[in-house]
């Protein structure tokens, strides 16, 4: 426990020390470029301190002159022999003139920060820097500026706190310097940084400190050391907004220093922007035979593995490494099972529990291995658990092949989604309909080449809001994106199973249709799916290539690429000619001499 509390306190005290001599290493560099405006923007925020300080306190002794009809005394000696109605009016004009100084000092600092910005990244004159780097400079000056300003407030206040009331000020570097210690040896756990943030801690260090102030105050008073009301008064305040700008340091300091390199780039002469590196955190070392053994037991033992064999050659990473994929087979259990093992990163965990949302619904059907259910690991990464067959692995990138591919499509036409699960995605996902309901008509006409063009405009934004009510009440479809960068394998009945459903969509049906596939093999699956899914027994072939086509136009319209745009327009309107459905079908009524006749689509 001793050695402990002693690494904490030498590593947080090492981050302290580079903390600090960073600041002093800016701070001379700055001196050095700019210091007139350095030290005019401290000058600027003392004024703007003191004139906000009053403008508070001021109407409190307005307020006692109207209620008590007579001036308190710690203002009475200002207007002697006046009363309180010559008195008040003067006070709020005073109130008022601290308000707008206050205004105008800091919008005088934040004028300041934008020149002295813009001239240092100007003197420079890097090449590279981008220009959202660039619109970065006045933020992380201003930051660095109020920083040095903030410490010499609070260097100019701890001096009038001493002189004032030096038992006072010995009280709060009594409490600093204890509470310091506390910081630096008391490493926070993670039940601590879970339910208690910075925000909160800054909080409860200054407001703590205060109190501790107060009762110095009172134990003084009680043994006749109480001073003077106009040294005790501003001693108190000077304390309580020493604690406060402390925090507002510790909190500066490490925003800036988790974009050190930015900043540096931006106020050093001769400091490249380099690329952020990314910080290990020891998740890759999960794969690792003497990581595993601190939490693959445990997580195999709750689904009746006891002894098992991580496949060494079949561990995959996904999603840049973040999640981690493992092949365990348990040969004493249950004749001898296989799971599969994804473990999602704490910091994407929302999408692990998206896959497990549409998992736990999966049936016989679909193109996934069997969901056993979740567990979350020590760190805070979440696993989910799959039965898998045994000997089974996965399918090279080449074994993906186009065939590959149309069974798959065929068994995630199969796949019924309950309506809770569909309504829940659509409260949180833009859909098909609304990416096109945003297509801008009037941009698309005006860039029309021909007059044939134009018109096919205007034909199709006259009947594009029946259009897309016609696409809402097209039937869902899972949509697995990149299918063949998935991890697919061969299950035990021979059907393809996909194991990463990360990212999965609803979309109306026929959405990731290739255009380039016959329309032949297009009714086939869908009289094979019909066989699970009933409700595709209705659905024709030409609305799902009408899908697929609008699909295509929403892609090249967000694209920006409108020459191919108006190619898809002409298609759009041949096929929907060719689009006819029975009113009773609940679809659109359409026959092919009258689709674009002045009247309106109707909604059978």
């Amino acid at each position: 426990m001793a050695s402990a509390m002693r690494y904490g306190f030498q590593e947080q005290g090492q981050g302290l020390l580079r903390a600090a001599l960073w600041v002093a290493h800016m701070w001379r560099i700055l001196m050095r470029m700019i210091a007139g405006a350095v030290l005019l923007h401290f000058v600027l925020f003392v004024v703007s301190q003191v004139t906000l300080l009053l403008a508070l306190l001021l109407p409190w002794n307005i307020l006692a002159s109207l209620t008590t009809d007579r001036l308190p005394w710690r203002v009475a000696w200002l207007f002697d022999g006046y009363g309180p109605a010559t008195a008040v009016p003067i006070l709020m004009a005073l109130v008022v003139g601290c308000f707008v100084a206050h205004l105008l000092a800091e919008a005088g600092n934040a004028r300041l920060v934008r020149q002295a910005s813009r001239w240092i990244v100007d003197r420079h004159d890097k090449t590279g820097l981008s220009d959202a780097l660039r619109g970065q400079a006045a933020p992380f000056l201003g930051r660095l500026l109020r920083l040095f300003s903030v410490c010499g407030w609070l260097l100019l206040a701890a001096i009038i706190m001493a002189l004032l009331y030096p038992a006072l000020f010995a009280a709060l570097l009594v409490y600093i310097v204890v509470g310091a210690l506390v910081i630096l040896t008391l490493r926070p756990g993670k039940r601590w940084g879970t339910a208690i943030s910075a925000d909160l801690r800054g909080k409860a260090w200054w407001g703590v400190g205060f109190i501790w102030l107060v009762g110095c105050v009172i134990y003084h008073a009680w043994h006749g050391a109480l001073p003077h009301f106009w040294a005790l008064f501003p001693s108190l305040l000077l304390g309580r907004q020493i604690l406060v700008f402390l925090t507002a340091v510790q909190t500066n300091v490490t925003f800036l220093l988790g974009r050190a390199e930015r900043v540096e780039a931006l106020f050093l002469p001769d400091a490249p922007l380099a690329p952020p590196q990314r910080q290990s955190d020891g998740f890759a070392g999960l794969a690792q035979r003497d990581r595993r053994a601190a939490w693959l037991p445990g997580l195999l033992a709750a689904y009746g593995a006891g002894d098992f064999e991580v496949r060494e050659q079949a561990t995959r990473w996904e999603t840049n490494g973040r999640v981690l994929c493992l092949l365990v087979d348990a040969p004493g259990s249950q004749q001898d099972r296989a799971l599969l093992i994804r473990v999602f990163h704490k910091n994407i965990r929302e999408l692990g529990r998206h896959e497990r949302n549409i998992l736990v619904h999966a049936g016989r059907h679909w193109p996934v291995p069997e969901f056993l259910g979740e567990s979350e690991l020590r760190e805070g990464h979440l696993a989910l658990v799959f039965e898998w067959a045994k000997g089974q692995d996965w399918l090279t990138r080449q074994e993906i092949n186009r065939q590959v591919q149309l069974e798959v499509r065929k068994s995630l036409l199969a796949c019924e989604v309950p309506a809770e699960l569909v309504d829940r995605y659509k409260r949180g996902n833009i859909q098909l309909g609304q990416h096109l309901a945003r297509i801008d008509w009037v941009l698309l006409r005006q860039m029309a080449l021909t007059p044939e063009l134009a018109a096919t405009c205007d034909r199709l934004r006259g009947n594009w809001s029946a259009l897309l009510r016609w696409l809402d009440q097209q039937p869902f479809q899972v949509l697995l994106d990149k299918l063949v960068w998935r991890l697919m394998a061969r299950g035990k009945d021979g059907a393809f199973v996909v194991s990463n459903w990360a990212n999965w969509r609803l979309e109306p049906l026929g959405i990731d249709w290739p255009l380039g596939w016959t329309k032949q093999e297009l009714e086939q699956m869908l009289a094979q799916a019909a066989l699970s899914r009933p409700a595709l027994l209705s659905v024709a072939a030409d609305d799902v290539c009408l899908v697929a086509r609008l699909e295509e136009l929403r892609k090249l319209n967000a694209d920006g690429n409108y020459t191919a745009v108006f190619g898809v327009l002409g298609a759009l309107e041949t096929q929907l000619t060719h689009c006819v459905n029975t009113p009773e079908s609940g679809q659109l009524q359409v026959r092919e001499s009258d689709f674009f006749a002045i009247q309106k689509m109707d909604i059978a």
